[in-house]
């Protein structure tokens, strides 16, 4: 992996998380997703405490490596579950389509969370200490890597906000249709878990969805 650690290769900062343009090759080559090609770009994210008394900006401080894995599991396992609980509601409606006797009037938006995982970086010196490992390498930094989006016509849009089940107000006619799906396949998932979670938080760009919440109760 290939990372600038300069402050100005820093392409964003929000919800206390930065996020930095980087290169993964691995080996063997992965079929698909991310590390599927050499060199592949990448984005990592970092979580930061948030002390600043106005904009954030460099330096940031991060967490002791043990919050700052736990936070990022957090993350990492919200988008995992969030993409298992979208693919159970294209099933649902995707038999729903094959059963009924005409198409739907309407075209089904077809969406999907960014591919995501988790990257450890190793090193011969402990962070705590400073001193060297005695037993090899110990972990250094942890990530959440990203899949790089190019940049498109495609605004970041914010449908459902995680403190409220309604949609977002949309001037836009096709980010507010996307928005009453998304709407709706939060009722699919309330209601085929047993009214245990369905995911909140739906934010992303173009077919792209991102940085879920999985909720518990409405």
């Amino acid at each position: 992996m290939q990372l600038d650690l300069m402050a100005s290769a820093v392409i964003g900062v929000r919800a206390f998380k930065t996020a930095q343009m980087a290169q993964l090759t691995l080996l063997p080559l992965r079929d698909s997703g991310i590390g599927s090609s050499a060199n592949h770009s990448i984005v990592l994210k970092r979580p930061y405490i948030g002390d600043y008394p106005n904009e954030a900006r460099p330096p940031f401080t991060h967490y002791t490596l043990k919050d700052e894995c736990n936070i990022l599991y957090h993350k990492a396992n919200a988008l995992y579950w969030a993409k298992a609980l979208l693919q159970m509601t294209y099933q649902f409606v995707d038999h729903a389509v094959e059963d009924a006797l005409v198409p739907p009037p309407f075209e089904i938006p077809h969406l999907h969370f960014i591919d995501a995982r988790l990257i450890f970086a190793y090193s011969d010196v402990l962070p705590t200490t400073g001193q060297s490992a005695r037993t090899g390498s110990a972990v250094n930094v942890a990530y959440l890597v990203e899949e790089f989006i190019p940049m498109s016509s495609d605004k970041f849009v914010k449908y459902i906000h995680n403190s409220n089940a309604e949609p977002c107000f949309l001037v836009d006619r096709k980010a507010e249709a996307i928005a009453e799906f998304l709407a709706f396949t939060q009722h699919v998932q309330y209601i085929k878990t047993g009214g245990q979670v369905y995911i909140s938080d739906y934010q992303g760009c173009g077919p792209l969805l991102m940085d879920p919440q999985i909720l518990m109760h409405p």
